[in-house]
């Protein structure tokens, strides 16, 4: 269970430093709202995904 945590807290500080850097060269906050939005809806689809094949 750690190691899942680990990999999704990786995934999003890899989401967040991308859209940190199109925030910087594009200065669009509105990317970077919709990154993180996305980021995070990954997540938990990511995580509900792997509960149902555990529980399965």
């Amino acid at each position: 269970m750690m190691k899942n945590v680990v990999i999704t807290v990786s995934v999003i500080a890899i989401f967040e430093a991308i859209a940190f850097i199109l925030l910087i060269l594009l200065g669009n906050t509105q990317f970077f709202i919709t990154n993180t939005v996305a980021a995070i809806g990954f997540l938990f689809y990511y995580f509900n995904r792997n509960s149902k094949k555990s529980s399965s």
